[in-house]
């Protein structure tokens, strides 16, 4: 398996949830996936209150065994939500919501749904909320987004083939 795909699992697990927080390709996306380049064009498409963007973070891969047959990876994703300022029903508690329902969901699956290899999956931390300003133009002009990253730690063991 690779990184690719797990990514990819997150986000349809993502995508799933049923309360409230709609994710869709147009307000979601796995940058370890994206050919068309959405992450870059989707919060200026104005289709959304609130976005998704998963990404690759830091990783480390070592042999468990004394003849390298398998490896333990311990991957992060990060998942950051960002929500518009302007969103009618505030954002601070559409951020809470999101994140309560993204928390829920993926605690279902800490497995990522039966992902051949992965042996946990984590969303066991999150950042700060913070403020930030997108688009062209002068900064007072600018898009005002909350944003929160958090860090979903899984774990995969995969059986290597020694070509040496």
């Amino acid at each position: 398996m690779s990184y690719q795909t797990g990514e990819a699992r997150i986000l349809t697990l993502i995508q799933g949830i049923n309360s409230g927080a709609t994710w869709t390709a147009t307000n979601s996306v796995s940058l370890a996936n994206d050919s068309d380049n959405l992450g870059e064009v989707m919060l200026n498409t104005g289709k959304s209150y609130h976005y998704l963007i998963l990404r690759p973070g830091p990783f480390t891969n070592t042999f468990i065994n004394t003849n390298w047959s398998e490896a333990a990876a311990e991957w992060d994703t990060v998942v950051t939500l960002l929500v518009l300022k302007s969103t009618p029903r505030g954002p601070m508690k559409v951020l809470a919501e999101d994140r309560q329902a993204i928390l829920d969901r993926l605690r279902l699956y800490a497995r990522l749904n039966n992902l051949t290899g992965v042996t946990l999956a984590n969303l066991g931390s999150g950042g700060p909320i913070l403020t930030e300003r997108v688009g062209p133009g002068p900064m007072d002009k600018r898009i005002v987004l909350f944003k929160q990253e958090m860090i979903l730690k899984w774990d995969e063991i995969s059986s290597v083939s020694q070509a040496d």
